[in-house]
């Protein structure tokens, strides 16, 4: 059963699974690559590139790797770190990939709340934060979307409505060093430090609701900022408890009724006749909504007076 409103946050879910996918094993094979060359290069100490690369690259396709440098001269610290900016640089474009998704989807994609939605209101603009963008687009709510599926996106694992401004300190700050590191030549800005300082504040478990507080590395103004991997991968499970969070908030926005009839078209392309099931429309729904990759709704039978309403079903 989905435990989120919004396709894309189905998407979100899956892009970051795949990204670890990819990043485990070849972080794995890069450890035992290592070990491989070092081994070969002691039983062979003039070995050549391209020696090497005929010996572990033959069949590959690949071009161009110099496995000596790469194995031998970059520490695995190094190497780490440089998996680390993998993940950073992807898990902080999912996020802003998934905002992009879900506001269009809303009708609601300006430029003030992409940027509201990446900012706690503490440190926000005139506190323009995510909980004010939350509040501006469920600013009318639906009152059906709300009672069918609130109750059940409110439960779910990732669901951490009452550390959302600690989440988002956390963002910003794995933002800036991503900023940093892109942009900046990997030198420490202010705005680093500050929002270091503001993260600072709530770096424990207990604010974050999470056992372990993401590895994260104290910096000196334009000095060189480091990444940790588990840090990282830490910050990348706070970044799925972000997304499922404000998912499950915008799920009872008005504006989330047209998020979910065109979703439902997409899947039912003709209205149905929950009539011709008598004493069961109530399953019918339910099986109805989940099939359109709706969680299953709270209240079934109140809901399917809602899609009548909506010219959906004949209920």
């Amino acid at each position: 059963m989905p435990n989120y409103f919004f396709k894309a946050t189905e998407g979100a879910h899956a892009q970051l699974t795949k990204l670890y996918d990819f990043v485990w094993p070849t972080a794995s094979a890069m450890w035992n690559l290592r070990w491989q060359v070092a081994g070969y290069l002691q039983a062979v100490p003039n070995a050549t590139v391209e020696q090497l690369k005929a010996r572990f690259t033959e069949g590959a396709d690949i071009h161009g790797a110099n496995l000596k440098r790469a194995c031998v001269e970059h520490s695995w610290d190094e190497q780490k770190e440089n998996f680390a900016r993998i993940l950073l640089v992807n898990t902080i474009a999912v996020y802003e990939g998934w905002i992009d998704e879900v506001l269009d989807s809303l009708g609601k994609k300006t430029r003030e709340l992409t940027t509201a939605l990446q900012f706690p209101n503490s440190t926000a603009k005139d506190g323009k934060g995510a909980a004010w963008a939350i509040a501006q687009i469920t600013n009318p709510e639906s009152s059906a979307l709300k009672a069918a599926f609130y109750p059940v996106l409110s439960k779910g694992r990732y669901f951490a409505l009452q550390k959302l401004d600690a989440l988002l300190l956390c963002y910003r700050l794995f933002k800036e060093l991503r900023n940093c590191d892109m942009h900046g030549g990997g030198i420490a800005t202010q705005r680093l430090l500050d929002a270091y300082s503001q993260f600072a504040v709530v770096a424990n478990s207990a604010s974050l609701g999470v056992a372990e507080v993401p590895v994260h590395h104290p910096a000196a103004l334009g000095g060189k900022v480091k990444l940790s991997l588990r840090g990282v991968v830490g910050f990348s499970h706070l970044v799925l408890k972000l997304i499922d969070t404000i998912d499950a908030e915008l799920s009872r926005s008005q504006a989330a009724e047209r998020v979910f009839v065109k979703q439902w078209q997409v899947v039912h392309s003709r209205r149905l006749n929950f009539r011709l099931a008598p004493g069961k429309p109530k399953n019918r729904v339910k099986k109805a909504v989940m099939k359109a990759g709706f969680p299953r709704p709270e209240d079934p039978e109140t809901f399917g007076i809602w899609l009548r309403g909506e010219n959906l079903v004949d209920y």
